[in-house]
């Protein structure tokens, strides 16, 4: 017995049963092996697009360690060494002891044209490095009558054992106002003395007009650091 409807012709078998009828229903087999198939495609396009993804994936993988791999740097370490605190040397002068010394004693009052008046000085390097000693210049404070015009000086060293005294006629002096002296009168190491005399000589050709006149003066003296050897 044969039965058509819209899924193509079904067919049934009669069985009798102790006297009755027993329908079975045959599914076609076109139609299962169709949906077989059907279903095998859709699997296999399923696991197409699943390996496909798992590419992507994989190649995006690949892309993010090679680029993180890139900013890979190389390594560095760094210390610090700390110096001693560095101290700087000094130089320092006085003057019979004192940085600002004053002449007590060379009064110019009693001086007569071709007489001097002397100045017992000490000089002493009170700095940590070894210095030159000289005359730096002289400047006149204080004048009346001109007499500081007609004033001659000269410093010198006095030797050792002896004291300071006039130095001999014909020996060179220099014009009060200005004066300095070109080179180191000696050489001092830290703590060392220079024993030195100062004198100030009225000029044996001053006019009469400097008679009772005076005069005041300030002499610079100057250490200067000598560079080692």
């Amino acid at each position: 017995m044969t039965r058509t409807s819209e899924h193509g012709p079904r067919h049934v078998a009669v069985r009798r049963t102790g006297g009755r009828p027993v329908l079975r229903r045959r599914a076609p087999r076109h139609v299962a092996e169709t949906r077989h198939e059907t279903h095998h495609a859709a699997r296999g396009a399923s696991t197409r697009t699943l390996l496909a993804a798992t590419a992507l994936l994989a190649l995006g993988t690949g892309v993010v360690l090679t680029g993180t791999g890139s900013t890979f740097a190389l390594w560095t370490a760094s210390t610090e060494a700390t110096g001693p605190t560095l101290v700087s040397g000094s130089t320092g002068l006085t003057i019979n002891g004192e940085t600002d010394h004053v002449l007590a004693g060379l009064g110019l009052g009693t001086l007569a044209p071709g007489q001097s008046v002397l100045a017992p000085l000490t000089l002493r390097n009170t700095g940590t490095t070894p210095v030159g000693v000289r005359v730096a210049g002289t400047a006149v404070t204080a004048d009346v009558n001109g007499l500081a015009g007609s004033l001659a000086v000269s410093v010198t060293p006095v030797t050792p054992g002896t004291s300071c005294a006039a130095q001999p006629p014909g020996a060179e002096h220099f014009p009060l106002d200005g004066f300095f002296t070109p080179s180191p009168l000696s050489s001092l190491a830290p703590g060392a003395e220079l024993a030195a005399c100062l004198e100030v000589r009225l000029d044996l050709a001053s006019p009469s007009s400097v008679q009772g006149g005076s005069a005041g003066f300030v002499m610079t003296f100057e250490a200067t650091q000598e560079r080692s050897s």
